[in-house]
């Protein structure tokens, strides 16, 4: 698909299906989340990190 080209739906023909934001308006969000909510986010601690570049 060339780039700036989308894709044509029939009248009343939603799209569905996953994609990198999560829904088709790239919201980001996360409607069945349940293990991460404004209660628990204080229990999150890092488990392992990237670190990319050189390092002096």
């Amino acid at each position: 698909m060339a780039a700036g080209a989308y894709l044509d739906f029939p009248r009343g023909v939603m799209a569905s299906g996953l994609n990198h934001g999560g829904d088709l308006s790239n919201s980001r969000n996360a409607n069945g989340e349940l293990l991460i909510n404004p209660l628990t986010v204080s229990n999150l601690h890092l488990r392992w990190k990237f670190l990319a570049g050189l390092l002096e």
